[in-house]
């Protein structure tokens, strides 16, 4: 069964995965690190595409190691960069490896970070009145 775009976005944002659309409309899953231009992607399958690109061979060397240690099947190989694929199930733990995962942060967590940042914009409001 061949995933549709509707299917690859409700896997992202069911697996807390970062959602785009590429300059095609295409789902992505891009990385949250800017210096590298990794991401997941719909391929029209029953599996997710994973690119991924470094500065040197020796950098995509060692992430091309460990994806293909996650289970990822090469489907294109060049000297600093690549695309795989993946199953669905492998995909999550892909995603961390690139940093395509949302920053989960629980709502009790989230409102301790509000409070403690509301006190301290008090204490510099307070202390700049003085």
């Amino acid at each position: 069964m061949d995933w549709t775009k509707k299917d690859y976005k409700n896997f992202c944002i069911e697996n807390h995965l970062r959602y785009a659309l590429d300059e095609c409309s295409n789902p992505v899953s891009p990385t949250k690190r800017r210096r590298y231009d990794d991401h997941l992607y719909w391929d029209g399958t029953d599996s997710v595409g994973v690119a991924v690109s470094r500065e040197t061979k020796t950098k995509y060397n060692n992430v091309k190691k460990k994806l293909l240690a996650l289970g990822c099947v090469e489907a294109q190989d060049g000297d600093t960069e690549g695309n795989f694929i993946v199953s669905h199930e492998k995909a999550v733990e892909v995603a961390r490896l690139i940093g395509a995962t949302k920053n989960n942060v629980s709502s009790e967590h989230r409102e301790k970070m509000r409070e403690r940042m509301q006190q301290r914009w008090e204490e510099k409001n307070k202390e700049a009145s003085e």
